[in-house]
């Protein structure tokens, strides 16, 4: 009787394997979906793997079959309306969504009255700044703020001729560009920049007033094992690249300097 019925019972077990969807995910899994041509989100997702650990953190691809016990964790810009019934994670400057399978929030948010407190510390004497960002929000990192969301050829001329002190760039991803480009017209006129975007903050901008993303990766690790409701803080950091900091002629003050949480930049025996 056993030897008559094992066919039946191979064939079966065997049925929903040959049946499976092959482009459905295994449940449990840890996914990341970000904008690829983000620096910022670029690096928050390098620093979630690597706070992982062992464990695979897959990028999210459309058409994966998601159930309720995977996680997605989502950075800022991108989209969520199709990764239902996943767990998700939303990490940005803004405790996005409302969804009730909205199982933790991670924000990276950096106050116009920190930018301002930075100013008035690293760079005492700041009264005039072109900003280049969106929203009358920045409007108070100084005295006299001059707000655009493009850089124009008129921008460039006030610049060259010394109408501003410094430079403030928002981390928006749609400055990633003339952003570059402004740090360069700053450094070949003596005017210091300041930012809250990571990626200028390291590679090449005078000041930094940047969201930890150290830290912000490591609390997002924690809400993958730890469920929260309220929305988890980052810090903000002070940064200062020190050869963007000499190329804007700025004089190396160690308390100046000593007042940062990092310096980037530094070449041999210089302050670090």
């Amino acid at each position: 009787m056993t030897r008559a019925l094992l066919p039946l019972v191979l064939l079966l077990t065997g049925a929903p394997v040959r049946c499976q969807d092959p482009a459905r995910v295994e449940p449990g899994r840890l996914f990341v979906r970000f904008l690829e041509g983000v620096p910022t989100e670029r690096a928050l997702a390098a620093g979630i793997r690597t706070g992982l650990g062992d464990r695979l953190l897959l990028n999210y691809a459309p058409g994966a079959v998601l159930t309720a016990r995977d996680v997605v964790v989502v950075l800022d810009g991108a989209d969520v309306s199709d990764l239902s019934p996943a767990g998700l994670i939303l990490a940005g400057r803004s405790s996005l969504g409302s969804q009730a399978n909205v199982i933790g929030r991670v924000t990276l948010t950096v106050s116009p009255s920190s930018v301002r407190r930075v100013i008035k510390r690293v760079l005492p004497g700041t009264r005039r700044v072109l900003a280049l960002a969106r929203g009358d929000v920045w409007s108070s990192v100084a005295e006299d703020v001059t707000i655009t969301t493009e850089l124009l050829p008129r921008h460039r001329e006030e610049v060259a001729r010394g109408a501003y002190e410094a430079l403030f760039i928002d981390d928006d991803r749609r400055h990633v560009a003339p952003s570059e480009t402004l740090i360069r017209l700053g450094a070949e006129h003596g005017v210091p920049a300041v930012t809250t975007a990571p990626w200028l903050a390291r590679s090449s901008s005078a000041v930094g007033v940047i969201p930890d993303l150290d830290v912000a990766a490591s609390r997002i690790v924690g809400l993958i094992d730890h469920r929260r409701r309220g929305p988890v803080l980052v810090p903000s950091i002070t940064t200062i690249h020190l050869g963007a900091w000499r190329d804007a002629g700025l004089p190396s003050s160690v308390a100046r300097l000593a007042w940062a949480h990092r310096v980037h930049g530094a070449g041999v025996g210089a302050l670090r």
